[in-house]
C-alpha cells in the first residue's frame, strides 16, 4: 500500500521564514488549457497576495500563459519563455558585449521575468 504525498500545511507559513510561494509548473503547464488548474493558479496567486508574499510561476514557456498571469498580478515567472539554459562561457561572452546585467539579463540568462511593475528589481 502506498501513501498519499505529504502536502504542506498553510500553518507551515507562520513557522518558517516563507517570502513567496511558489506555483509549481505541473499547473502552469496547463493552466491556459484546464480551467481547474487556472483556478488553482489565481488560488494561490489570491492567497500569497493575501498572506503578503511573492508569487512565483514556474516553467512558463509560451506567450499565452505569461499574458494568463499579468492580470493575476504574479510577482515572477521563470522559464523558458524567457530563454534557454546557457553555458557559462556564453554569459561572459554577452556580458563582454556589454548586455545589461539588470532585468533584461535576468529574462535572458536566467529565465527570470518580473511581471509586477513595482518591483524593488534594479532595471
Amino acid at each position: 500500500m502506498t501513501s498519499a504525498p505529504v502536502i504542506p500545511s498553510l500553518s507551515d507559513l507562520k513557522q518558517f521564514p516563507i517570502d513567496a510561494l511558489k506555483i509549481n509548473q505541473s499547473f502552469v503547464n496547463k493552466m491556459t488549457s484546464n480551467p481547474e488548474d487556472a483556478i488553482i493558479v489565481s488560488a494561490i496567486i489570491g492567497r500569497s497576495k493575501s498572506l503578503k508574499r511573492r508569487a512565483i510561476a514556474e516553467g512558463v514557456e509560451t506567450p499565452e500563459q505569461h499574458a494568463f498571469l499579468l492580470p493575476q498580478k504574479c510577482d515572477e515567472d521563470q522559464g523558458y519563455y524567457y530563454g534557454q539554459p546557457m553555458l557559462a562561457e556564453a554569459l561572459v561572452i554577452l556580458l563582454q558585449k556589454g548586455v545589461s546585467v539588470g532585468k533584461q539579463c535576468n529574462k535572458m540568462m536566467f529565465g527570470i521575468g518580473t511581471l509586477n511593475n513595482n518591483s524593488n528589481s534594479a532595471a
